[in-house]
């Protein structure tokens, strides 16, 4: 059965804002999920091309970034 997975937060040291995360997953086979949690709220985006991610941007902002440069040829 599955577990719920429960994300607890603090106050990030010497800032007035909370701690966030994101998960990298992947397994043998090459399937990965990309994790956030953003306001609140669960953002998943899963598949095999979701294999890098940063600190910053969320992940939505990462894709369009990529996006605009693949489209100028950069």
């Amino acid at each position: 059965t599955a577990t719920p997975l429960h994300v607890v937060t603090i106050e990030v040291p010497g800032q007035n804002r909370l701690a966030t995360l994101h998960l990298a997953l992947s397994d043998a086979g090459g399937d990965s999920a990309i994790v956030e949690y953003i306001d609140g709220r669960q953002v998943i985006h899963h598949g095999r091309e979701y294999q890098v991610m940063t600190n910053s941007p969320i992940f939505d902002k990462q894709l369009a970034i990529t996006e605009y440069w693949n489209q100028i040829g950069g």
